[in-house]
């Protein structure tokens, strides 16, 4: 079975089949010394060429008197609970109660770290 000559760019070259055409003499530089100091010359005249810039005004007043935000007043529902009132209804533990467990929640740590 003859091999498709598009399945490899070397064969495709090789067989005419690539549509474009490579060059083979190289070309040759068109502008001499002197044309390219003046086009050198021209593109930098051009380049500082100074152009005011062009200010526009705007009434800036005038376009944020419209905008009027909108006022929200944030209340706590009447049924919330203050702090003070939490603060008193927790029941407050005694010095021998803390030390009893934090000696529980120690050991519960040592146990699992002990296992690994």
């Amino acid at each position: 079975m003859p091999e498709d000559p598009w399945d490899d760019w070397e064969t495709a070259a090789d067989a005419g089949l690539n549509d474009c055409k490579i060059p083979t003499e190289r070309a040759k530089p068109k502008a001499t010394t002197t044309t390219t100091f003046q086009s050198n010359q021209q593109l930098w005249e051009k380049a500082n060429q100074f152009a005011s810039p062009v200010i526009v005004h705007t009434n800036t007043l005038a376009a944020h008197a419209d905008y009027k935000p909108e006022l929200k007043i944030l209340k706590r529902p009447q049924d919330a609970k203050c702090k003070k009132d939490i603060a008193l209804t927790k029941p407050v533990k005694s010095l021998a109660e803390k030390e009893k467990d934090y000696q529980a929640a120690k050991r519960l740590i040592d146990e699992k770290f002990q296992k690994k």
